[in-house]
């Protein structure tokens, strides 16, 4: 699971139905944070957490507590791990059919990278004719390839002349690249 921000949210299994209390503690990529406060268990099954700053693997550990003062056991924990992956991807977009085409149907060759600790990778990439990405309209979210067939919009096509191809690529996280553009006639 990947989040490109630092408040996340715990989806709760309570391990009995005497469950009235739990606690949560993290590990920051170096070392476990203290436990903090037991807190009622909350009727929504979901806890607002806050990650630790910087890009990396997160461990959050949950312990349980009922209504006698009984802990759930720490030598088997409720653990799960998120990454928290802040870092934008990079990239790059050329046309095959270079800057002159009397054609609507373009190739593009796309290149990207999501680099750093423990990066998410590139999921999605999209391509407009508009640079304010307006979704639906003159813009094709897709899964990420170094190939891509691109036609353009109908309302791209109603005249002749210099057209603009925008593109952006983004992570599994959620995190955009800056805008990559080529120009076409």
């Amino acid at each position: 699971l990947y989040t490109n921000k630092t408040a996340a949210t715990l989806t709760l299994t309570r391990d009995s139905t005497t469950t009235t209390h739990l606690r949560t503690r993290m590990h920051n990529g170096t070392n476990w944070l203290a436990w903090g406060a037991y807190v009622l268990y909350p009727s929504s099954d979901t806890l607002a957490v806050t990650l630790p700053l910087g890009n990396g693997i997160r461990q959050i550990e949950v312990q349980y507590k009922d209504a006698a003062g009984i802990e759930s056991d720490l030598l088997s924990p409720i653990t799960d791990d998120i990454t928290l992956d802040t870092t934008a991807p990079t990239g790059s977009v050329t046309l095959v059919e270079g800057p002159l085409t009397n054609t609507v149907d373009l190739n593009l060759t796309l290149g990207a990278t999501d680099s750093g600790v423990d990066a998410s990778g590139v999921s999605k990439v999209l391509v407009s004719t508009s640079s304010l990405f307006t979704v639906g309209l003159l813009t094709t979210e897709v899964d990420y390839d170094t190939n891509l067939a691109y036609p353009l919009p109908a309302a791209a096509t109603t005249t002749d002349g210099l057209k603009t191809i925008y593109v952006k690529f983004k992570d599994l996280a959620g995190n955009f690249s800056p805008v990559y553009s080529k120009t076409i006639t």
